[in-house]
Parts: C-alpha cells; structure tokens; sequence
C-alpha cells in the first residue's frame, strides 16, 4: 500500500512478544483484516489487541494513543482502548509498538438500525468536540481544515474527468467548503466505527 513499509508478519510478532513480554506470548495471535493504511493488527487472545506501524509516518501513533486515550475516555459514553503495554523497536522492526484492550462489538456494516446508529455517533463525535484540548498535539492529515485540501481535491477531480461529471464534483466539493465543515472532521468511515455503544 506504502512504497515503503515495515516487513511484519505473525513470527515476527511472536518473537517481540516472547522477548519483550513474556507475559502475554502464549496468547493465541488473530489476524485482523483487512489492515489500515497505518498498522498491522492482531488480536491477542480474547481480551487484547495488538497494533504495528507500518511507515514512519505512524510511528508517532502508538505515544499519542498511550497519552491520550485514557485522557479521552472519561470524556465519552462510549468504550475507549485502553492501553496496556508499548513494544520497542527490536529484531530489525524498526518502531514502537502498542497492546491495547479489545473492543468487543461488530462492524457497523452490521448495524440493525443505521438511524439509531447515526444518532449515537453524532452524539460521541459532539463528545468529543467539546472536550479540553489544551495540550492536545496539532492536528494532521484529515484533521486539517478542509480548505487545506482544495487545491489538491481540484486536481484530482480534474484528473480524473474521464471517469466522472467534473462540474458536478466541483459543485458538490464548492457546496462542501461554504458550509465550513469542522475542523476536527477526523475519520469515521465505517470500517473504522464498532456498533457497540456500552463502556
């Protein structure tokens, strides 16, 4: 996916497990699929989940979440991973690492009413709006105002003319931009989203 990435696999899990924590090594490993863009992942047991950087540009994530994670969940009324253990780069895998506790649900694709979904993740992402983030690190990628993408996103569309009515497009990215979509926009396709809304 990445021109550059870090070779992961299962034995390579192992084997940092078994070195660095002895503890959960025996656990049975469950791939999780398909990955991120960022991570690799697998469960570890029942109760735990493992996650990987696979680019240097996510290699900052796994400090982020140990700090920030459990300052957000009190903010929520919905679970949060908590954070267990953090790895370190070992074995020729070259970035710290992070075991978190599993999340118990089912992908929202599965969802039995999408409405009701919706209005529970309106309600955490106003949650999560109003929360303090004095502290917080300065926002990247799709945090960014969406301003900050025009240029790029008009190029696209024109290159893609071919495939697509180019004016619509540009009608309904204009129409994005004047309604001034917040900037705290972050990420919430569904593949992301667990319909599990219990601490």
């Amino acid at each position: 996916m990445h021109d550059i990435e870090a070779d992961i696999d299962e034995a390579l899990l192992q084997r940092l497990l078994r070195d660095q924590m002895p503890d959960l090594a025996a656990l049975a490993l469950t791939i999780v699929e398909p990955w991120g863009t960022d991570n690799a992942v697998w469960r570890l047991g029942d109760e735990l989940v493992v996650r990987l950087p696979r680019v240097d540009a996510a290699q900052g994530q796994v400090d982020k979440e140990a700090t920030w994670l459990p300052r957000i969940a009190p903010h929520l009324s919905v679970a949060v991973p908590e954070p267990v253990a953090i790895g370190e780069p070992a074995l020729g895998y070259p970035y710290r690492w992070g075991v978190h506790r599993w999340i118990h649900g089912q992908p929202a694709e599965a969802m039995s009413d999408p409405i009701a979904f919706a209005r529970d993740l309106a309600g955490v992402v106003s949650e999560l709006q109003a929360m303090p983030t004095t502290g917080a690190p300065p926002p990247r990628h799709r945090a960014r105002p969406l301003a900050a993408y025009d240029e790029p996103t008009r190029q696209v569309i024109a290159a893609a003319g071919h495939l697509i009515d180019t004016d619509a497009a540009l009608a309904v990215w204009d129409r994005r931009l004047e309604l001034g979509v917040s900037r705290r926009s972050g990420r919430r396709c569904a593949g992301h989203l667990v319909a599990a809304v219990h601490r």
